[in-house]
């Protein structure tokens, strides 16, 4: 059943428009893709800590971590890096290339912290700022007095540290998600 939809998925996939490797493809098919975008050939700046992270992914393939990744990072105008690591499919030994098509699960809460990352970049709020700011309904948060309570209680008791953004993000708020 799983082998049907996942042939149906590749099958759609290839309705698609053609998305070139982007490590190998010429300078069109990047403008194509990523019109405006400089390529990270062309980064200005120490890419050092760009390496650092290509090392650390290596060594996650490596371990059997992860059978493989694909990764661009961007900073304004500039693509810093475009990798492919490891492997897109571990049965057949293919190697993973940017243009691998992939499963993508559970990406709610990656898209919601990279959305937050934005607005904090951009000033428009803190990690440190209280969720009740922008969600009045958390002003008054209480924690409960006994795990099996289902429902609020008189024993229950005012959290003793602030609900941040921050404690949403790194999942420290004590909220079941």
């Amino acid at each position: 059943e799983i082998w049907a939809v996942s042939r149906a998925i590749q099958s759609k996939a290839s309705l698609l428009p053609a998305m070139p490797d982007l490590a190998t493809c010429s300078q069109q098919e990047w403008d194509d893709v990523f019109p405006g975008l400089r390529r990270p050939s062309e980064a200005p700046m120490d890419l050092a800590p760009i390496r650092k992270y290509e090392a650390a992914t290596r060594k996650a393939r490596a371990s059997q971590h992860m059978p493989g990744c694909c990764s661009i990072a961007i900073l304004g105008d500039q693509a810093l890096q475009v990798g492919a690591f490891g492997r897109a499919d571990l049965e057949h030994d293919l190697p993973m290339r940017t243009d691998s098509i992939v499963r993508l699960y559970c990406l709610t809460k990656p898209m919601v912290a990279t959305a937050l990352m934005i607005l904090v970049e951009r000033g428009c709020c803190k990690l440190d700022d209280e969720v009740s700011q922008y969600l009045p309904e958390f002003r008054d948060v209480k924690v409960c007095a006994r795990r099996t309570n289902l429902r609020a209680t008189p024993e229950d008791q005012r959290a003793r540290q602030k609900l941040t953004l921050r404690r949403l993000l790194t999942h420290s708020s004590g909220l079941g998600y």
